[in-house]
């Protein structure tokens, strides 16, 4: 007897339980650029994309729609993670000679605000190159106060797809491959405890490319949530 298709979308159901997506609806910023300084209008948020594509880390300020009006967030992405985190800012500001911007913001987490503000710095080099520090934050990096400093571009184009696809589809076919595996072996031992006479998956040819086409079709799914999910 050999395991079934059924047993496949099962696994990939547990597989796919540690992935946590939220989707908002975005519209997007209109300021301008100097050389090396920030503008006063840049005060609610830089427009554009920030992005790192060695580290795969991005993040930027967008307009969220609610019940209340347009407000402003904060995305951060680390698409090799992939993890992604929603801030509220609350008290942006900008150094004397407006090289610096100064963000605070509150970490939105399962729809509450922190109780703390949190920090980053955001230097200007030029037009399209930025500097900001980055930490740990749970299992991805987002910017902070503290931390090792990188370098990271300016684009009006969201950097997501290209990210996702570079970072988080190998790390997600890993993810989910494994996690169909275990599950897959697991069914089979308890199986064979039964007395049944069932194929090892790990030897079932047939079997391991059905895996493998389902494992890229769910990757794909994500990986398409993750772009419209950065925005």
């Amino acid at each position: 007897m050999k395991l079934t298709t059924s047993l496949i979308t099962k696994s990939l159901v547990l597989a796919t339980l540690s992935v946590g997506l939220a989707f908002t609806e975005t519209g997007t910023l209109s300021n301008t650029h100097a050389a090396s300084t920030f503008s006063s209008k840049d005060i609610s948020g830089p427009s554009g994309y920030f992005s790192n594509s060695k580290l795969g880390v991005a993040f930027h300020w967008k307009n969220m729609r609610t019940s209340s009006g347009v407000r402003t967030i904060l995305v951060f992405g680390d698409f090799k993670t992939p993890q992604f985190k929603i801030g509220q800012p609350v008290n942006n500001t900008l150094s004397k000679n407006k090289r610096t911007f100064n963000a605070s913001y509150k970490m939105i987490n399962n729809s509450k605000l922190s109780k703390k503000n949190a920090h980053f710095k955001l230097l200007k080099l030029s037009a399209t190159k930025y500097r900001v520090k980055l930490t740990k934050y749970q299992h991805g990096y987002i910017p902070s106060n503290s931390g090792k400093t990188y370098t990271f571009t300016l684009t009006k184009k969201s950097p997501a797809k290209s990210l996702a696809n570079k970072f988080a589809r190998p790390t997600l076919s890993k993810q989910y491959k494994a996690q169909m595996e275990k599950n897959l072996q697991e069914q089979y031992k308890k199986a064979k405890a039964a007395g049944k006479n069932v194929q090892d998956p790990t030897t079932d040819s047939d079997l391991q490319a059905k895996v493998t086409s389902t494992v890229n079709t769910q990757v794909n799914k994500t990986v398409k949530q993750i772009v419209k999910i950065f925005g």
